[in-house]
């Protein structure tokens, strides 16, 4: 039965069986008119609706419960500080160096020689060609061990967390190489744009650098800025591509996303495990200070003895297994802590999960 118009109560209603008003009771039959179709807009007219990324809801992450589970993790399974040791490799070193002048003007007889030994086979194409081959290989090497060390830490702190009983080194280590070249990719393309960010600005710049300095002083404060973005970026897409077994774009992106969605807790996060890498690297390269202290002394007195040389090589030598086993713990412990972060902040993925 057709929708009529009510002329007693102006209504839109479907008349009853009786042909009646279901609203006021008033008789319809022939009273009541036709009611208008609704009017529908012209397509043209509808707005369609913009698609937008869906915001996360914010999760709540308890600082605590996860610095404490991944000690646990890698004290558990020690095998991770193999690892860690593995990893820190290919961690970036900066070292400062400062000029000491001595009364004489001379170094050590026994160092003098060396260097003029060293600086003569520097002629030598030959040694030239072949220091740089052995330095190309170490370089290769300590490359390829420090980024399957991370992804092995990354999958032995997920495995450990799904409740694995016991890691073996040779599984995590096998494990991780088709994650290899994603994750080499990903740091190698960033590192590249980042340096070319920073280089072109300064050749840029060296023409007028006077008028330029303020400029140059503001550029580098936002590259400084740009740069701990991108590595906490990068800190969170290098676990998406091992544990959700994404490529390069896409662990990137959800590295991304991860970061935007939870940026509070992540800045948290990482001021904690600076403070806590500060502390512990403070501690460790302490006994390698004292121990080079007495040499250093010696070389700004003009002291020709070799023996204080000699003294602070031995301990540094001696001290070298502690603080790689030291310094390999807290890069565990680091990985450990990233990765129950991602696992605490992440949102499950239609992508297909690694069998990490």
């Amino acid at each position: 039965m057709n929708m009529v118009i009510c002329p007693d109560c102006k209504m839109r209603v479907i008349p009853k069986a009786d042909g009646s008003c279901p609203s006021c009771g008033a008789k319809l039959k022939g009273r009541a008119r036709a009611a208008a179709p609704a009017r529908v807009a012209p397509a043209a007219d509808r707005r369609q609706p913009v698609a937008t990324r869906p915001r996360a809801r914010r999760k709540v992450l308890h600082y605590g419960e996860v610095l404490g589970r991944a000690w646990e993790i890698i004290w558990k399974f020690k095998i991770l500080w193999l690892f860690g040791i593995l990893s820190s490799c290919g961690g970036n070193y900066s070292s400062s160096s400062n000029s000491y002048r001595t009364t004489s003007g001379e170094l050590p007889p026994g160092l003098q020689e060396w260097m003029e030994r060293f600086t003569a086979l520097l002629k030598n194409p030959g040694f030239v060609a072949g220091l740089v081959a052995v330095a190309l290989i170490y370089l290769a090497a300590v490359v390829f061990l420090g980024y399957v060390g991370s992804i092995g830490l990354i999958r032995g702190g997920y495995q450990a967390e799904r409740g694995a009983k016991q890691l073996k080194f040779g599984e995590l280590f096998k494990g991780s190489l088709p994650y290899f070249w994603r994750v080499f990719g990903m740091n190698f393309l960033v590192i590249f744009i980042l340096l070319v960010l920073l280089i072109v600005p300064m050749i840029c710049m060296i023409g007028a650098a006077n008028l330029l300095y303020p400029l140059f002083c503001v550029w580098a404060f936002v590259f400084i800025v740009l740069a701990l973005g991108v590595g906490m970026v990068l800190t969170f897409a290098t676990p998406a591509i091992v544990i959700e077994n994404l490529g390069i774009s896409k662990g990137w992106k959800r590295g991304w996303d991860l970061v935007l969605d939870n940026f509070g807790a992540i800045l948290v996060m990482t001021l904690i495990m600076f403070a806590i890498g500060l502390g512990v690297g403070i501690v460790l390269i302490a006994p390698i200070v004292v121990a080079l202290y007495p040499a250093v002394m010696a070389i700004q007195a003009g002291s020709t003895d070799l023996s204080q040389f000699n003294t602070a090589g031995i301990i540094v030598l001696i001290y070298l297994p502690v603080y790689l086993l030291v310094n390999g713990i807290l890069t565990a412990y680091s990985w450990s802590v990233w990765t129950l972060t991602f696992l605490r902040l992440a949102r499950p993925v239609r992508a297909k999960a690694s069998n990490a």
